[in-house]
């Protein structure tokens, strides 16, 4: 729940479009695909890609389920289909290290078998398909929060609430 809090902060910088509640989900009048997620991880009641009417009957369907409605949370759905790499950024002996997948799927299932870069291809790799804004912002957290491993998509075009970002955080966690 704590990484919830900061990215709904914007403390990992780029976010796509959020809203904390149905409500403010159906205020919006939102006329794209959305992402329900309920703030415990790797909930079975998450669900990706769906209209608000789709999203309003999930989350009736969970609560009857057991589900707590005020731990959902909604988003824009990301565009998975435009999606150049997801990846984790994370320093160690050996410099920065990039896991990162082009797989087109969720992360805990593109990650499963990632590619490596360690140090200065690692950089590069980061340079070549991120936005300067975006190499910037992931260079801002690997400083502040140097011990953690950063979750991130790079996509083909900008995406998210910040200008000339084509990056989004989705995570800076510890293990």
């Amino acid at each position: 729940m704590e990484a919830y809090a900061a990215y709904d902060k914007l403390q990992f910088g780029n976010k796509l479009l959020t809203w904390n509640s149905l409500e403010e989900l159906i205020d919006a009048d939102w006329k794209s695909n959305v992402a329900v997620r309920y703030q415990v991880p790797q909930s079975r009641y998450t669900a990706y890609g769906l209209t608000v009417t789709e999203a309003v009957d999930h989350v009736a369907h969970c609560v009857g389920d057991g589900a707590n409605e005020k731990l959902f949370r909604y988003n824009e759905a990301a565009p998975d289909d435009k999606i150049i790499f997801q990846g984790e950024l994370m320093r160690n002996h050996e410099g920065m290290v990039l896991s990162w997948s082009p797989r087109h799927t969720m992360h805990r299932f593109a990650m499963k078998d990632p590619h490596l870069d360690i140090g200065l291809s690692a950089l590069t790799k980061l340079k070549t398909k991120c936005t300067p804004s975006s190499y910037d912002d992931l260079m801002e957290l690997m400083y502040l929060y140097e011990d953690s491993i950063i979750e991130f998509s790079v996509y083909e075009r900008e995406i998210g609430w910040a200008r000339g970002r084509n990056t989004v955080i989705w995570e800076v966690r510890d293990y």
